[in-house]
């Protein structure tokens, strides 16, 4: 026709789509599944921008804003809730302006750089995947702590459920501020143990989480809390999620209609003995009060 066109109009169909640094791999359409990633690119670019700040050991508040973009971008294409507690720390920085990395903040920092290099990108998958329904429960009375859970499939058959009791010594780690309850904090153990239980049996799922608990659904939700253990049991709930590739929706159920209420408070009437499986309360509490020791858990 007499013009001249881009040497990119005329290569051949790849199974790789790139824009705005973005990357669309569509090789497993054939299988219903499409993965979206950051470019590389993208991802040395971050790492640059994070590494000076460390280096310097300080950020300007217009480089933490850039940097906050970005990340919030490349994001979308991550798979996962485990950078939310880093990101709330970048929020606090700005809102103070200018000034030196303190200790949670290079932790952050240090976590966000390795995530946005090495974590999974997100996946589209239209094919099937086995769905399970995770009830769980706690209960904080005079004289008796514990926590429940219980764990159907699709069909609504039971495959397991758990109580298990809390000795005063375990209530205090979970209480260093002596208040006047702890049930939010127990019941966030208790999605933790429920989900860590899934975990060590399966891979590749949807999860619908109920709780009775608002603060705790969520704190759950939105992969953060203002308490410290809450955080914690957030934070590794969302670490599994991204491990073991569960995606997990979270619902309140109204406590009179929680069927792991009895088990919480150590009675099993009415449930089958032979699905009935042990949690150690005793490791959860210490993967809950030792988090703060290691950046990459965040």
């Amino acid at each position: 026709m007499g013009w001249s066109t881009s040497s990119e109009k005329n290569s051949e169909f790849a199974g790789l789509a790139r824009a705005l640094r973005v990357v669309v791999d569509l090789a497993d359409t054939h299988v219903l599944k499409v993965t979206v990633s950051n470019s590389e690119h993208r991802g040395k670019e971050i790492e640059t921008l994070i590494d000076s700040m460390l280096n310097r050991n300080s950020f300007r508040k217009s480089e933490m804003e850039s940097l906050k973009g970005r990340l919030v971008f490349a994001e979308g294409q991550l798979f996962g809730r485990t950078a939310q507690r880093s990101m709330r720390e970048l929020s606090f920085a700005l809102a103070s302006g200018s000034g030196t990395i303190n200790g949670e903040l290079r932790k952050a920092l240090q976590f966000l750089k390795q995530r946005v290099t090495s974590a999974p990108p997100r996946t589209i998958a239209c094919g099937p995947r086995q769905v399970f329904h995770l009830y769980t429960d706690a209960s904080h009375v005079t004289n008796f702590s514990g926590i429940g859970a219980e764990c159907y499939d699709a069909t609504g058959t039971e495959l397991w459920h758990f109580g298990d009791s809390l000795d005063s010594n375990q209530i205090d780690r979970l209480n260093p501020d002596e208040k006047g309850t702890i049930i939010s904090e127990l019941e966030a153990v208790a999605v933790y143990a429920g989900v860590d239980r899934i975990a060590s049996e399966h891979k590749h799922l949807d999860v619908i989480c109920f709780i009775d608990n608002d603060s705790v659904l969520a704190s759950m939700i939105k992969a953060g809390s203002p308490n410290d253990i809450m955080q914690n049991a957030a934070s590794l709930v969302a670490s599994l999620e991204v491990s073991h590739d569960i995606r997990l929706w979270f619902e309140r159920v109204p406590s009179y209609s929680n069927p792991s209420d009895g088990p919480s408070r150590g009675s099993f009437f009415g449930f089958d003995r032979s699905n009935r499986v042990d949690v150690c309360s005793e490791s959860m509490l210490c993967r809950l009060t030792s988090m703060g020791e290691d950046a990459t858990m965040w």
